[in-house]
């Protein structure tokens, strides 16, 4: 995503949906899922990223696509350069709620609240966060 780019904006969205929706190397179109998931600078430069190509300062944004594909050597290649096939392990994660689509302000309220709460019951987070989201369509 661009560089400036914040956790609770959009940008990137459109260069993943373009991949999912059939710009890649076979046309293929795949299941849009949910939730779209975007990490914030502090995560990425924590390593949170591990492709080198990502930048300390960046904010990323992933999709998880549908379950018949169950090995990232599966997927079509992107069209985009700035798309990229990547498999995470799975993790555990505490979660906050935010209503409605989120300011950046509200999105740093809800990580802070959040990382108090598990102060308190002992428990040490991670640097930096994932937002996950959906967003009704109309």
């Amino acid at each position: 995503m661009p560089r400036g780019s914040t956790p609770a904006g959009g940008a990137g969205f459109t260069e993943l949906a373009s991949y999912i929706f059939g710009g890649n190397s076979q046309q293929e179109s795949m299941e849009m899922t949910t939730p779209v998931f975007t990490r914030s600078p502090t995560q990425v430069a924590a390593g949170g990223v591990t492709d080198s190509s990502s930048g300390a300062g960046e904010v990323t944004m992933q999709f998880v696509l549908e379950t018949k594909f169950t090995d990232v050597d599966e997927l079509p290649q992107p069209n985009n350069r700035n798309v990229r096939r990547k498999q995470l392990p799975g993790s555990y994660c505490a979660a906050a709620r935010v209503g409605g689509v989120p300011f950046d302000w509200e999105v740093k309220d809800a990580e802070r609240r959040l990382r108090e709460a598990l102060a308190r019951d002992g428990l040490h987070a991670k640097p930096g966060y994932r937002l996950a989201r959906y967003n009704e369509p109309w």
